[in-house]
């Protein structure tokens, strides 16, 4: 995992309802260590519920950056649109070595579970 580049916001500022890692990959949470380019399973991005222990599916967008910029494939829909759970495979099939995937949440207050991954081979 890299640096989150977390863009704090008021909403959430005293929420403590993220896992230390909120990435569940095949309902497992996701072991940073052996996350490469040829991983395959649901991604997902988990919460507790407010005031519960329940865990909750949060709503997020993937983008994948490369040498600093963020790519946008004019074919592939798949990087502009909000997810429960994706299939990373089909993901990790545009990127490249060195390539990072930013999995951003989308609503404000859950700005806490953004994570920056480095793909490595």
């Amino acid at each position: 995992m890299q640096d989150n580049e977390l863009e704090r916001d008021h909403a959430g500022q005293n929420d403590n309802y993220f896992f230390c890692n909120p990435l569940l990959l095949n309902g497992r949470t996701l072991d940073y260590r052996n996350f490469t380019l040829t991983s395959a399973g649901e991604l997902s991005v988990i919460g507790k519920e407010s005031g519960s222990s329940r865990s909750i599916k949060i709503p997020f967008y993937v983008s994948l950056r490369r040498n600093g910029q963020i790519l946008e494939l004019k074919d592939e829909d798949i990087l502009n649109r909000v997810f429960h759970k994706i299939e990373i495979s089909k993901i990790l099939a545009l990127a490249q070595p060195g390539d990072q995937l930013i999995i951003d949440p989308t609503q404000k207050e859950d700005w806490k579970a953004k994570r920056i991954l480095k793909l490595i081979p």
